[in-house]
């Protein structure tokens, strides 16, 4: 069991509200419990990530669509203290285990990468992966931003290409942002086959 109660706050989720109710149905009863269910389940990607619910309902997500569910669960109950955050890093095996043989086998040393989590005053909070709540990213960030979910399909997705390109001009890499785009794809099925729930 985490301890996210160290600086997120915990309250009673609300069975009237539209994810209290998915939450409640599904025997999670409070924030600290939604944080600690929506942690173990499995990171991969949702058949409707703009609703929010399938988090529960699938038992699975990914950044994007586990910290949104987090950071709207939150909103729907009243707690603002609670922000949803962009954030684009150098990814790598230490701090995204699971992706390392990837990037090895197409000699990159990381990937430039998009994250969504959640920030609450100066601490940082991921639950993409089982593990650990701790972002061991944190040291490789480049930049982030707070957003709404609404700005999310479009916004990351134009920060997420800014930087990659900036990247291989900078290095002048012998990649196209289509390569860097394809090579990720295949690291986002090796997360997705590492951190499955049994």
């Amino acid at each position: 069991m985490l301890a996210p109660e160290l600086t997120l706050p915990n309250f009673k989720l609300n069975p009237s509200l539209n994810l209290g109710k998915s939450c409640v149905s599904s025997g999670i009863n409070t924030y600290h419990e939604a944080l600690n269910f929506v942690h173990k389940i499995s990171y991969g990607r949702n058949k409707n990530p703009e609703d929010y619910s399938t988090v529960v309902k699938e038992k699975r997500g990914t950044s994007s669509t586990k910290h949104t569910f987090l950071y709207a669960l939150a909103k729907e109950h009243h707690i603002s203290s609670i922000k949803l955050m962009l954030g684009i890093y150098q990814m790598h095996e230490s701090n995204t285990p699971g992706c390392g043989a990837v990037l090895d086998a197409h000699s990159l040393p990381h990937l430039i990468e998009a994250r969504v989590y959640l920030k609450c005053g100066s601490e940082r909070y991921d639950f993409s992966f089982s593990g650990s709540r701790d972002p061991a990213w944190e040291d490789d960030l480049l930049t982030e931003k707070k957003i709404e979910p609404y700005q999310l399909s479009e916004q990351k997705l134009d920060l997420h290409r800014f930087y990659i390109k900036e990247w291989i001009t900078r290095n002048k890499l012998p990649h196209k942002l289509t390569d860097i785009w394809r090579i990720r794809e295949e690291c986002i099925k090796a997360l997705s086959d590492t951190y499955r729930s049994e």
